[in-house]
């Protein structure tokens, strides 16, 4: 399904054959690494779920998609420098797909965008809308969270439980402390409510086993 997305999302461009499917191989690669649970093809899969229901906020769809594919496509969990490094990915595939160097930028600036730092976003646009899809999974349905959390947890395994727990409760405190999780009216109105109290039950939940 993912393969056949990719190949369509590709002919938009003049890139050729052997370099889409190249690009795919190291795509599908990165993402089914061995120590992946939760930044698999299944999360490429559900922001760009996100991204169709979501396209009437889009400026820019072409290269808010190939931001969304790219996105995590370097992912070492404890590095500060996995969207730096996945955006400059981001400029070298959205070239030579597209060869444009604006679209170029465009790309690496929306993967540098999914960073998440801490207190209130001030994003707009494009950076906005692929912000909120990637957060979008905070404000899923109870049971998808619990599911969530579980791979993330996984991704850690190497850490301590004690070191895991606070770290983890800051990340989400971070969230809790902003006037607003989600930027754009769309994901806001969806899903705000269902991140906060996901977001307060797991706090709760790590809080307990300290």
């Amino acid at each position: 399904m993912l393969t056949e997305r990719w190949n369509c999302f590709a002919s938009g461009f003049s890139a050729k054959p052997e370099t889409v499917r190249a690009m795919f191989a190291v795509i599908e690669s990165s993402y089914g690494s061995a120590n992946r649970y939760y930044h698999t093809m299944g999360h490429v899969q559900q922001c760009l779920a996100q991204l169709d229901e979501a396209s009437g906020e889009v400026n820019n769809r072409e290269a808010v998609e190939m931001a969304l594919w790219l996105h995590d496509i370097i992912y070492i969990p404890e590095s500060s420098c996995n969207e730096e490094l996945s955006s400059a990915i981001g400029f070298c595939y959205g070239l030579e797909l597209s060869g444009s160097y604006p679209f170029a930028i465009e790309v690496r600036q929306l993967i540098q965008a999914t960073a998440h730092g801490s207190g209130d976003c001030k994003s707009a646009g494009d950076k906005a809308v692929v912000q909120d899809i990637d957060l979008s999974i905070l404000g899923a349905d109870s049971f998808s969270f619990a599911c969530y959390e579980t791979a993330i947890r996984k991704e850690y395994a190497c850490v301590p439980d004690d070191v895991y727990r606070k770290g983890r409760i800051q990340v989400l405190q971070g969230f809790l402390m902003r006037s607003q999780i989600y930027q754009t009216q769309f994901f806001l109105s969806r899903y705000e409510a269902q991140a906060r109290e996901n977001i307060s039950t797991l706090i709760d939940s790590l809080t307990g086993s300290c």
